[in-house]
């Protein structure tokens, strides 16, 4: 890395600086700190004009280093700095600026799912008492939906996950089935709704 200040005629090397730290009883993560802040300070020299960072701008230019002025404020910052952050204020300047080019974006909606708008499905009754004989037909059904899945008929899948469903309400593995075959579907809030 590069860190070099112009000083009169000569140029001052920070990079010693920087080896020095580190050298010293000073923590490693102190030292990457003090790269980042000087790497900082390298791509935008206002942030020594600041109030906080004046005593290193003092110090800087007592070695004799000239540190480029400070770039000139927007409006937006000027009346920040002089207090006058009311929202009349901050409006006006927010007229004033160019509009951003993201302002002209469009957006893409390239394989984004419109939301469906179907009745909800059946749910079953959850208070309903459940039996063997309902346990072990939901169960036939479930074997019944995987022949479907693998032959590709969805719509026939949720009818059967929906009997399913009625069969043994409390099932919850049966929702989610069917709410991954609704995602197939397209059909995103019914989905949701399982």
């Amino acid at each position: 890395m590069n860190l070099k200040v112009e000083a009169g005629s000569s140029t001052l090397d920070y990079e010693p600086l920087l080896d020095y730290a580190a050298a010293a009883a000073v923590a490693p993560y102190k030292v990457s700190e003090l790269r980042a802040f000087v790497e900082m300070c390298m791509q935008d020299q206002s942030i020594l004009y600041t109030k906080e960072m004046c005593f290193l701008r003092e110090w800087v230019e007592s070695m004799g280093s000239k540190i480029a002025p400070a770039a000139p404020k927007s409006k937006l910052e000027e009346n920040t700095k002089e207090g006058k952050t009311d929202g009349k204020k901050l409006e006006e300047n927010i007229k004033t600026e160019e509009p951003s080019e993201e302002s002209d974006l469009e957006i893409d909606n390239e394989g984004v799912i419109e939301p469906d708008t179907d009745a909800p499905q059946e749910m079953g009754d959850e208070n309903v008492e459940i039996t063997e004989e309902m346990m072990d037909q939901a169960n036939d059904k479930n074997v019944a939906v995987i022949n479907a899945l693998n032959d590709g008929e969805l719509q026939k899948a949720i009818d059967m996950f929906t009997d399913a469903i009625k069969l043994n309400p409390r099932l919850a593995i049966l929702y989610a089935k069917r709410a991954s075959v609704f995602i197939k579907l397209q059909k995103p809030n019914a989905a949701i709704r399982d």
